[in-house]
């Protein structure tokens, strides 16, 4: 994976686990994945003293790093770190994990040169997963599966919109496929969300890529 990253000239970053409290507001993560979010206080402090939200996806700490700073030029930033969400229905293998490992790389750009990249990227995955892994797997059109019901115009949005693909890989002992790494392409979702600013209208979008490791293994 960091062949991958490293060959698109990928800054390598470093991440805590912890998004602020504020930060968790910015990123509304909560008016859709509440049901999985995972909120961090202190013992002592009771109900309602909440120091932030354990990070649900390595990507949020990138735009909370970018909160009201300006982008000049298209760039990526990749890191490696732990995703942790309430898992209703946690498995008792590696497919399903309060608390999980992700590489993720984000770009930040023109809506071209998000769509060209990450269609580099698909196709190094690609690569990677056929080359070393040896693995089985298709590639689909997909939406987040945390939506609760109140959010399923979102979930069809998505799929619409072709906003969000998975490699699906294939289980042949469970007669089953896992979603093993995801391509989202945002739009100005986050600019909006954390008043990201940009030079030209023309930067005013991202997107990123994860790679679930425990997944994969």
């Amino acid at each position: 994976v960091l062949k991958i990253t490293d060959s698109l000239n990928a800054e390598r970053c470093e991440v805590p686990t912890l998004i602020s409290w504020d930060n968790a507001q910015r990123s509304e993560y909560l008016k859709s994945f509440s049901n999985i979010a995972m909120m961090m206080q202190a013992h002592k402090d009771g109900h309602g003293h909440f120091k932030g939200m354990a990070c649900p996806s390595i990507c949020y700490h990138y735009f909370c790093a970018m909160h009201n700073r300006t982008v000049i030029s298209y760039f990526f930033v990749s890191v490696k770190g732990c995703g942790t969400r309430n898992e209703k229905d946690e498995k008792d293998d590696l497919s399903r994990l309060t608390n999980f490992t992700v590489r993720d790389i984000v770009l930040y750009g023109t809506k071209e040169y998000c769509d060209e990249y990450l269609a580099k990227v698909q196709n190094l995955t690609t690569q990677m997963f056929m080359g070393k892994f040896d693995l089985s797997f298709s590639i689909m059109t997909a939406s987040d599966p945390f939506f609760e019901d109140v959010n399923q115009e979102k979930a069809l949005t998505q799929l619409f919109l072709r906003s969000k693909y998975e490699f699906q890989a294939d289980l042949p002992f469970k007669d089953s496929t896992l979603s093993v790494s995801s391509i989202n392409y945002h739009g100005k979702i986050f600019y909006d969300r954390f008043q990201i600013n940009s030079d030209t209208p023309e930067l005013r979008f991202s997107g990123c890529v994860g790679w679930g490791y425990e997944r994969i293994l």
